[in-house]
């Protein structure tokens, strides 16, 4: 009886391994692939105006963009120099096919971390 159960949990275990190996791998949809426009090397200027929540500031940044996890996040890096003090981060894009929508974090070297969502509108959507 012992034999038959192991033969049987053996067998069990030989089609469970050869059925998970033809699970087609997934790959990118048309909704990461929108995100490629953003791949590469970027710099940039920025003006903060005055306001009640800080001062009014220039800084100057660069950033690389890049797909990662088999193309289904993008990640940014980036620097920022802020009158002579220099500020690193990451960010990661990803789409949540739930919500349909782009799931957004952020985090920098000074402490700073952000999260968001966007959507693409229609219009620019094709």
């Amino acid at each position: 009886m012992k034999r038959i159960a192991v033969a049987v949990a053996l067998v069990a275990l030989v089609l469970a391994v050869v059925a998970q190996s033809q699970t087609p791998v997934p790959t990118p949809g048309p909704e990461q692939k929108k995100l490629h426009v953003w791949n590469g090397d970027w710099t940039y200027e920025s003006e903060v105006k005055d306001s009640t929540l800080m001062p009014a500031k220039k800084f100057t940044g660069k950033q690389t963009a890049r797909m990662i996890a088999g193309g289904f996040v993008q990640e940014w890096r980036w620097e920022e120099n802020h009158s002579g003090v220099l500020i690193r981060g990451i960010q990661l894009t990803a789409y949540d096919p739930v919500n349909k929508n782009y799931v957004v974090n952020n985090y920098g070297s000074d402490g700073w971390m952000q999260t968001g969502t966007y959507s693409v509108p229609r219009k620019l959507d094709s």
